[in-house]
């Protein structure tokens, strides 16, 4: 995947996820535009705002993942074992992190910590 087709589509990502984050401002909160913030300060206003797991806070913060790894050189490693992720899964979810190897290994352990908490 060519970089300049990576930056189109995280931006619209970009554009897209703060434009549904405005809907979820406080009435006092309503004069602020997101699309002027940075991802940091959209993260930081979300988590504050909605907690850092609602939907809305997680794909940001796996949009801003994404940026680092393309400024990096590694956009489209899995952030676990950097082997390459399937061209056709990027681009279907641009912003996915590991290879499904990975990703069934990080759900499996996540649910068995959840488990654990009850």
């Amino acid at each position: 995947m060519k970089t300049d087709n990576i930056v189109d589509k995280l931006s619209k990502i970009e554009i897209d996820l703060k434009t549904q984050a405005q809907r979820f401002l406080p009435h006092n909160m309503a004069h602020l535009n997101l699309q002027t913030h940075t991802i940091s300060q959209s993260i930081q206003l979300m988590t504050e705002t909605l907690g850092k797991k609602h939907p809305i806070t997680l794909q940001l913060i796996q949009l801003d993942a994404a940026w680092c790894q393309l400024e990096m050189g590694l956009y489209g490693l899995c952030s676990d074992c950097e082997i390459q992720i399937n061209h056709q899964v990027l681009e279907q979810f641009p912003l996915k992190q590991r290879c499904s190897s990975c990703e069934e290994k990080h759900l499996h352990l996540a649910h068995k910590r959840k488990l654990s908490h009850c």
